[in-house]
Formats: C-alpha cells, sequence, structure tokens
C-alpha cells in the first residue's frame, strides 16, 4: 500500500559512505598545515579552521548520539528500532548523494586549484585553495536531515501517546488527499445506556421493558457498543436477560437469535429493508425524525413484527471540532465515514464542519468504498478504532489506530480515546515533511551554489578566499540545518 519503498534492517543514523566527510577535513587541514610550514603568514587560517573542523565534528556526533540513543523502556525501544529499519526513497537518495558528495569535492578542489593558478603556479597558493575549497561545504548536514528529523519526532511522538510503528507511513500522512473518521469511538463518546425506547403503534406488547429485556438478551453476546449500551440499560433495570440460541451477528447491520422460543431481530432499519420488514408511518417518521436529529436507532423485531424502537444518544466529544481543523488546516479532505444512518451522520458532520458524509457503510462497504477511493489515484487515511474497524484500518494507505489498547497492526496508535492526538500527529508529519524540505533545500542549495560559485567564479578570478572563512560557512550550514530540524515542536 505503501507508495515509497521499504527497504528493512538498517539502524537509523548517518550513512555509511566512500569517503568521509571528516576525511576530507583531514585532507584539507593537512595541506594547510603544509602551507602553514612554508608560509607562517598562514598559522591563523590552519588554526581558525582548525577550530571550526573541530566544532563540526563536535555538532556530528552530538547529534549522531541524539538519533541512536536509547530511548525508554526496552518495549519503547524495540517500537522504535521497528519505525527507523524502514527508508524511505528520498532518503535513500540523499543518502547516495552524500555518500560521493566528500570525493566529488576532492574533484572540485582540484579543478579549482588549476583554474586558480593561471599562468604561474605558486605551491603554497594551490593548497591553500585546495583547502578552502574542501573546507566550504559539509555533507554531513544533508545525511542527519532526515534521520535526526525522524528521531526526533518519534520520541515527541512517544512522550505524547503517540506511537508510530512505520516510518514510511508516517511521513505519507503528509501526502495524504483524504482522511477518514469513523464515529462512534472516535469523534463521539460511545452510548452508555439506552436513551429511550417506543413501542410500535400495532405492537403486542404493553411494557416497554420486556422489550428492552428481549432486545438485550439477543445483543448479548455481540460486542457493539449499542449491544453494550442495551445491556447495561437492561442490567441498571434490573431485568432478567436470557442468552439466545442459534445466535447471528451481521456486521454494520445487527443481530439475531431465538429468546423464550421466539425469534428476534435488533438491528438498524437497512437490515429491516433486507428482510421485507414493514415499518408504519408513524415509525418510519419517529426514525426519521430521530435521526435528524442526530439520534442512533435500532428496532425490534420479533417473530417478522417490528416490535418497538430503540434511541441512543452518541455525544460528540470536546476535542473533535479542534481534531477536524488540524487536519483540515493541513490542507486534506475530512470525510466522515460510519455504519450509522445517513441522517445521524449528517447532523454529527454539520456539528463537526465535515463537509463529506458516508453514512450506512457496513464493515465491508466502509473498506470497499477506500479502494475505491485508492482506485482514483487518492491517498487514503483512516483514524479508527482497531475493535470495530479493523478491517477498514487494514485498507487504509496510511492508518491510525485509536483506544486506551491500540493496535498492534496499525501504522500509528494512539493510547487513548482522545481524536485531537491522532489530529496531532497528521500535523506533525507535515511539520516533518516541511522541516526536512527546508533543511534539504538549505544543505543542497548552499553545497551546490558555493562550490558552483567557488570553482567557476571566485578561481578563475584569482580572488583570495582564507580557508578560515569557507570553514566558518561549511559550520554555518550544518548549524542552521541541525537547528532548524531540532525545532520541530512537541505534540500538545
Amino acid at each position: 500500500m505503501d507508495t515509497e519503498t521499504k527497504e528493512p534492517s538498517r539502524a537509523i543514523g548517518l550513512p555509511a559512505t566512500a569517503l568521509s566527510h571528516t576525511g576530507v577535513s583531514v585532507i584539507a587541514l593537512l595541506a594547510l598545515l603544509v602551507a602553514a610550514i612554508l608560509n607562517v603568514d598562514l598559522w591563523i587560517q590552519f588554526g581558525s579552521a582548525s577550530a571550526f573542523v573541530a566544532l563540526n565534528i563536535l555538532i556530528t556526533s552530538r547529534v549522531n548520539r541524539l538519533i541512536t540513543e536509547p530511548f525508554g523502556s526496552p518495549e519503547e525501544q524495540e517500537l522504535v528500532n521497528l519505525a527507523t529499519q524502514e527508508v524511505s526513497d528520498k532518503e535513500k537518495r540523499i543518502a547516495l548523494l552524500t555518500k560521493y558528495w566528500p570525493a566529488a569535492t576532492l574533484v572540485f578542489a582540484i579543478v579549482a586549484v588549476l583554474l586558480s593558478a593561471g599562468g604561474q603556479f605558486n605551491f603554497v597558493s594551490a593548497l591553500s585553495v585546495f583547502a578552502a575549497c574542501l573546507l566550504l561545504t559539509n555533507s554531513h548536514a544533508l545525511a542527519l536531515v532526515i534521520p535526526f528529523g525522524f528521531s526526533r519526532t518519534i520520541r515527541l511522538a512517544f512522550t505524547s501517546g503517540v506511537v508510530i510503528r512505520s516510518r514510511v507511513a508516517f511521513e505519507q500522512l503528509a501526502k495524504v488527499n483524504l482522511l477518514l473518521f469513523t464515529k462512534g469511538g472516535v469523534l463521539t463518546d460511545l452510548p452508555k445506556g439506552v436513551n429511550s425506547v417506543r413501542l410500535s403503534t400495532k405492537t403486542s406488547f404493553k411494557d416497554e421493558s420486556k422489550l428492552l429485556a428481549l432486545a438485550a438478551s439477543v445483543e448479548s453476546l455481540s460486542q457493539h457498543a449499542f449491544a453494550k449500551a442495551i445491556s447495561r440499560s437492561a442490567e441498571n433495570s434490573n431485568l432478567r436477560i436470557t442468552k439466545p440460541k442459534d445466535f447471528r451477528e451481521f456486521p454494520g447491520f445487527g443481530v439475531e437469535g431465538v429468546v423464550s422460543g421466539k425469534r428476534v431481530l435488533v438491528g438498524s432499519t437497512a437490515l429491516l429493508l433486507q428482510r421485507n420488514i414493514r415499518m408504519e408511518v408513524q415509525e418510519l417518521i419517529y426514525a426519521d425524525e430521530s435521526t435528524k436529529s442526530g439520534y442512533s436507532i435500532v428496532c425490534v423485531v420479533v417473530e417478522g413484527v417490528l416490535e418497538g424502537i430503540l434511541r441512543f444518544t452518541d455525544v460528540v466529544k470536546e476535542s473533535s471540532v479542534d481534531a477536524v481543523y488540524l487536519v483540515a488546516r493541513e490542507r486534506i479532505r475530512v470525510g466522515l465515514i460510519t455504519g450509522d444512518s445517513a441522517g445521524t451522520a449528517q447532523h454529527k458532520a454539520e456539528q463537526l464542519n465535515i463537509s463529506e458524509v458516508y453514512g450506512e457503510l457496513s464493515p465491508e462497504l466502509k473498506t470497499m468504498f477506500v479502494a475505491s477511493q485508492q482506485a482514483k489515484g487518492a491517498l487514503v487515511a483512516v483514524i479508527a478504532n482497531p475493535d470495530t474497524d479493523n478491517g477498514l484500518l487494514d485498507q487504509a494507505d496510511v492508518s491510525i489506530a485509536l483506544g486506551e489498547h491500540g493496535s498492534d497492526t496499525a501504522d500509528v496508535s494512539v493510547s487513548s480515546d482522545d481524536p485531537e492526538k491522532a489530529a496531532d500527529a497528521v500535523a506533525l508529519s507535515s511539520r516533518l515533511r516541511k522541516k526536512t524540505s527546508q533543511s534539504l533545500a538549505v544543505g543542497l542549495g548552499y553545497s551546490l551554489v558555493s562550490m558552483g560559485a567557488f570553482v567557476a567564479i571566485v578561481s578563475p578570478l584569482q580572488f583570495v578566499t582564507p580557508p578560515a572563512i569557507t570553514a566558518m560557512l561549511g559550520s554555518l550550514s550544518l548549524i542552521v540545518v541541525t537547528l532548524n530540524t531540532y525545532s520541530l515542536r512537541k505534540l500538545k
């Protein structure tokens, strides 16, 4: 599902290089040392350049230690190792560039020496130009960008209860075209009980509690949120619950079973339509008004006859509006996907400022919908509860599991039921991409422009460029890139 390739089993940190930048710096200092021995006026240049080289080594070593140092508990470190084993195509390209950049710098330095010599070759000047060119750029400034950025990001996420299991998938979050939230337990709190019980106009029941007890008996073997709410209401009312026989569950639609010799069906209006079960006008009106007001409803059918309707309330979480805003602010389409009725879904979506609403979808239809969007070229992310929408998470290009128990298979897991934490992960991915792009642009742009200018302009014109100045510029590029990456903000 990932558009970027995965390469396992490489620890995060500096890539292997054919000739390290530190090696190039040593060659430059040796050349400058020989020049200083032949010309005492260059000792200050040698001392200053040596100080900047030492500073570069110090910064590089410190950043590399930050990247590779152990983190948290052994379990958390294992998750960090798992996430950092993946390498994106971009990192592989940058690693390839930084692998051969030091060798290329040697070639540029030799060309610069030849161009600066003109008709009169001076050995001391040649050594000075050679050293100045070698000290002008710092390949570590490029090599550290992506590893340091992701290492800092994954640690920031961990401290906020966000576990990143797939590095490539997390980086893809910033490129997502469509992000789908599920409703129950994600954007809304799950119902704690039945809000009301309404007997149908032609019911044979005279007591609402008996209908509730019958519904609770059938639902007692289901783990659905509505089933738990029905059972909880029945238990709070001290109603007798009987274990059903011939129990069957229809994911996304309802359940069926035999209780006290009667076949009972508890499910959505869509399930009633599938079974050709009649709903009177009064019940249709009640169901429509309930869903348009934001209630969820479940119908109770006994022996093929609609006996009543149970109504639930799931309240929008306080952080849900902010969660939707954080995602939309990243210019990502936001959608609500749910198995609840279209009216209920639309009512909640209006409260959350979500324009794309996909309701009355079973788990299979949710998966098919995501697949259809992917077939159109969309990169789809899903924020859902793995207990109820594991298949939907599996289908998504990037999966974010929400819930206290988390998920062992989702790309990103949030160890709470706060949707804003999941939205923060999306925003953090976007910030990581922005900072990485900025740092790469600075590091690569400076290296190409400075080296090109030195070889094509400075050397032919025989300008005297002190090695200490070029060493300072090389250090400055490393410092700017490092500080920019380090400035990634912590999650809320």
